[in-house]
């Protein structure tokens, strides 16, 4: 049960998808998030065998290195866990989005870094009017 939710019918069915599963009204989950309450649904769930609830947790405190650090990156995003929990938690939503976080952090960090070596490199070389005067008195 792999998948989104849409909120209406004015969505395409594309060539790659595979299955539509349509809820009535009464089969829904209420949109009330109640608190963990730590059964343990989402780990038997979970068909990579990682802790939804620990993710989940570090997820709200947006605590994404500890989130890669407890094997977010192998979250395959199946939504098994939001599925299973009773407290109706959007487990898989949230390590969506924490995925999208810690990436995009990732990302500004390396573009910090390559502005500092690009500093440091014109720092390093000098002012171009340094190089002028070096090739004049090396002739």
């Amino acid at each position: 049960m792999m998948g989104t939710c849409m909120p209406d019918l004015d969505v395409p069915i594309m060539k790659g998808t595979t299955g539509v599963v349509v809820l009535t009204e009464a089969e829904s989950r209420p949109a009330r998030v109640y608190p963990c309450i730590r059964c343990g649904h989402c780990l038997d769930a979970c068909p990579v065998f990682l802790n939804p609830s620990r993710l989940g947790r570090l997820a709200r405190a947006g605590r994404y290195e500890e989130m890669v650090d407890a094997d977010l990156p192998t979250c395959m995003l199946c939504g098994s866990c939001s599925y299973v929990c009773p407290s109706n938690i959007p487990l898989a939503q949230m390590f969506g989005l924490a995925k999208r976080q810690w990436r995009r952090e990732r990302e500004l960090e390396r573009q910090k870094e390559d502005r500092e070596e690009e500093a440091e490199e014109v720092a390093a070389s000098g002012p171009a009017e340094d190089h002028a005067d070096d090739a004049g008195r090396a002739a």
